[in-house]
């Protein structure tokens, strides 16, 4: 069974001042990602990573339970947030909320041919050190803000071919 909202928030994945300086190191290097950021990265992958797997096969039964991929971003306009197929984990090196680009969700109701302008919104914010775990099947509302940065984690469907 999946997790019926498609997302989770986690806390406390990485030290807040930790984040803070990987995120001053991203945008002194020219955002490029730096020894700092990786540094987070394998933090978070040893110390987290056996309770992440757990939450990513909650969200998507059969997932691959270690990342495919990895990397740090700042969140530009109309940035594309995943493909459908992958479950996104977004660790927060500065804070995320709609003013710097993060997304809400919108939750489907029960008659799902509503327009998605009536269906309700679940706004997304995200600490420093802290995660959103979710899937690229998730309705998500986009707003004009941008500047936000984070590390992401991506975990692709096992193929089974």
């Amino acid at each position: 069974m999946t997790h019926p909202k498609g997302w989770i928030k986690l806390s406390g994945l990485a030290d807040e001042a930790n984040c803070r300086a990987a995120a001053d190191d991203y945008l002194k290097s020219g955002h490029k990602a730096t020894p700092k950021c990786a540094e987070v990265m394998q933090l978070i992958l040893r110390d987290h990573e056996s309770n992440i797997a757990k939450k990513v096969d909650l969200l998507k039964p059969g997932a691959n339970p270690k990342p495919v991929a990895q990397g740090v971003c700042r969140i530009l306009p109309n940035l594309t947030p995943a493909s459908f197929s992958r479950v996104v984990l977004y660790v927060a090196l500065t804070k995320l909320d709609k003013s710097n680009g993060m997304f809400s969700f919108l939750k489907p109701p029960e008659d799902v041919s509503k327009p998605h302008t009536e269906w309700e919104e679940e706004e997304v914010v995200v600490e420093p050190g802290d995660g959103l775990l979710w899937r690229g099947d998730c309705v998500r509302k986009s707003y004009g803000g941008h500047g936000g940065i984070m590390l992401i984690f991506q975990y692709d469907r096992v193929d089974t071919t």
